[in-house]
């Protein structure tokens, strides 16, 4: 009896020191998340390498005078809409406007409509390359003005607001806005622009082009609470070029389209965790049969997901006579339908301490051990070495993948 009780005793001693240890590595985890953020939000986990695309090419769906640009759309309870940004309307001088359109079906769009032009403070002539998300009922545009000193280049990325997509509100107020993606070396190059935004976890994703990078001229990422105040992140996002991001919740998968260097093309490539993409490949490529395309934008959700059968707009036109790749004035937006696919039927990896096979380890596969552990269940998801118990060999399995997930 002595026996017994002792054993009972030890069980329950060391029981009470794992649920201390939890608890604070939750308080540690909860404190560390304030600073950091795991950008990989679904339980799937397919591999790029499966991922097939087939592209049609449908035509030019906005064509007025001059030319037009950088799509950014969404289909937003039933109607489609499409930001873009094109040259100053009829009789009006000065750069680049963004305008606005609306559609029933993704290819037959509504007169555009004038919707931001620059108004003053740190922008420039241009405003440009729009991106788009709603949450809580607003909208969240972000886009590009450059330089007054220097046309076209030195850009910085700013922000604009609004409750019905056309009437918006610049930050921090419309007479003076300021970037909230700022430019902090001017050095007459391109500088800072092309956002792509997304809405995931409660944050604001913004990926963008930088010529003046600390690891050199590339796509970088920033991230946001409050879609105003961001926080870079350096290194390591190998995206080939400006385009769009979106995620296909159902793959678990990011999926971008991008321009080429020399506009001859528009690509696209995956991520599983929205920092490396797959490399070029001539596989990769969306169909459309104009002569340049560039600054594509992916039909999304509201928040920066895609359906696997959506559209690709992109600007388009044709070359000048002596094979100059800019000739704006015939740049019109077209567009071809994709649809996202399976190459293959793979099983979702599984982590190795997953009882509950929601593809990670976390807190809710430590209760289903210490509930199997306490005999509460009689299941043994979490025999995680297959020795037909679940024990404390079992637990150290489940720590090791708890931090390895985490750190």
């Amino acid at each position: 009896m002595k026996t017994t009780r002792k054993l009972f005793n030890q069980k329950n001693y060391l029981f009470s020191e794992i649920l201390l240890f939890v608890f604070f590595l939750t308080l540690f985890l909860s404190e560390s998340s304030k600073s950091s953020f795991n950008i990989k939000i679904s339980a799937q986990n397919y591999e790029p390498t499966a991922i097939n695309v087939t592209s049609s090419y449908y035509g030019k769906v906005i064509s007025k005078p001059d030319y037009d640009y950088g799509p950014s759309i969404m289909l937003d309870n039933g109607v489609y809409k499409m930001w873009w940004c094109g040259s100053p309307p009829t009789g009006e001088v000065g750069g680049d406007h963004i305008y606005y359109a609306t559609s029933s079906d993704g290819f037959h769009w509504s007169q555009p409509q004038t919707v931001i032009h620059r108004t003053g403070g740190a922008e420039g002539i241009h405003t440009c390359d729009p991106s788009i998300v709603k949450m809580d009922n607003r909208y969240y545009l972000y886009y590009t003005s450059d330089s007054l000193s220097v046309p076209g280049n030195d850009n910085q990325i700013f922000l604009a607001n609004s409750i019905d997509g056309i009437n918006w509100a610049k930050y921090p107020s419309t007479n003076s806005p300021q970037p909230v993606i700022k430019l902090e070396k001017p050095d007459g190059t391109y500088g800072i622009g092309g956002p792509s935004v997304l809405y995931l976890n409660d944050k604001f994703i913004l990926y963008f082009v930088d010529t003046t990078g600390i690891d050199g001229s590339g796509v970088y990422i920033a991230y946001s609470d409050d879609g105003i105040h961001f926080t870079k992140s350096n290194g390591g996002h190998k995206l080939n070029g400006g385009g769009d991001v979106k995620y296909i919740s159902s793959l678990g998968l990011f999926f971008a389209v991008y321009e080429s260097q020399s506009w001859d093309y528009i690509a696209w490539t995956v991520s599983n965790d929205g920092i490396n993409w797959l490399p070029f490949d001539n596989s990769r490529i969306i169909q459309e049969n104009r002569e340049t395309t560039h600054n594509p934008g992916i039909l999304g959700l509201p928040t920066g997901t895609m359906e696997t059968d959506t559209i690709v707009y992109y600007g388009a036109g044709s070359k000048t006579v002596d094979g100059s790749i800019w000739n704006p004035t015939t740049w019109n937006i077209c567009a071809s339908r994709i649809t996202v696919s399976l190459a293959q039927s793979p099983t979702p990896t599984i982590a190795p301490a997953d009882a509950n096979r929601d593809g990670k380890v976390d807190l809710q596969d430590f209760e289903i051990w210490r509930k199997e552990y306490k005999g509460e269940l009689t299941t043994r998801t979490s025999d995680f070495n297959n020795d037909g118990k679940v024990d404390m060999i079992d637990f150290e399995s489940w720590r090791n993948g708890f931090f390895t997930a985490n750190q």
